[in-house]
């Protein structure tokens, strides 16, 4: 990434953003700090959201039918010739082209998957480019009812919480109407999923606390949740690193003095 980049650095319109995955190989410290130096900021995706966050993922179906179409088509025709595939037909099935000893003409598998109008329609799907909360809009995606402390609706959190609250309210209204004609209804009424919102608020940027809520998360999830995104390159990331280890070396301290003091 960095060759790609050579006038990239850590100063204001030299910086650039790379979102990854959750992987735990993102989580090597050195290596977090090196590019932070460098200007090269990690930006977590949203974990276990792989169809609604991740842009190339929507290119690698396509890709995937195209080369394993290519495949196909490549072995019958070899096998017409008592011939198989071998390792070096990778960039024939990947890139196609013609084959030396069939003459069968292969599609590019990449141009087609990979081309500039799908890479902007994935980028467009998921709210990368142009930058959306599109991918909000998606109906596999789980919502909850996401209410204050004094119960009134979070709506910044969630754009769908009130519609959540109002179906549950039409829902027990209808209940509570059955039930006085002398219907059971109970096995039809049904709760919302509900949250607090002061799960989603619950520490402030260059907080105390937000450091040491980052310093025990133990998942890439708790973590997200936590810096609300912005964990692998925030400062508040690598002040939990420091305080971890100065925790661990004042225990190791304690440790050795309440020995030595045993001793005497």
């Amino acid at each position: 990434m960095l060759s790609l980049c050579p006038d990239i650095q850590d100063v204001p319109g030299k910086r650039v953003i790379l979102k990854v995955d959750s992987g735990p190989g993102r989580m090597n410290v050195p290596m977090l700090a090196s590019l932070r130096l460098q200007g090269l900021c990690l930006v977590s995706g949203v974990p276990n959201a792989t169809t609604t966050m991740q842009e190339t993922d929507q290119n690698y179906g396509p890709f995937k039918l195209h080369c394993r179409s290519n495949s196909e088509e490549l072995a019958r025709a070899r096998f017409g010739v008592k011939e198989g595939l071998w390792i070096d037909d990778l960039p024939l099935l990947v890139f196609g082209g013609k084959g030396s000893l069939t003459g069968l003409a292969l599609k590019n598998a990449f141009a087609l998957a990979f081309s500039k109008e799908l890479c902007l329609s994935a980028w467009r799907k998921v709210g990368a480019v142009p930058l959306t909360m599109e991918a909000l809009k998606c109906s596999t995606l789980r919502h909850e009812g996401v209410a204050n402390e004094d119960g009134t609706h979070a709506e910044d959190l969630d754009a769908e919480s009130r519609n959540l609250l109002t179906i549950e309210e039409c829902n027990h209204s209808q209940c509570d109407f059955l039930l006085s004609l002398g219907y059971d209804a109970t096995h039809l009424r049904l709760d919302a999923p509900k949250v607090l919102a002061k799960k989603f608020r619950l520490t402030q940027s260059q907080s105390k606390e937000r450091i040491v809520a980052i310093q025990q998360a133990s998942t890439a999830g708790q973590l997200f949740h936590v810096a609300h995104g912005k964990h692998l390159n925030s400062e508040e990331f690598f002040a939990a690193q420091a305080k971890t280890l100065q925790d661990k070396e004042l225990s190791d301290f304690c440790l050795l003095y309440t020995s030595d003091a045993a001793d005497d």
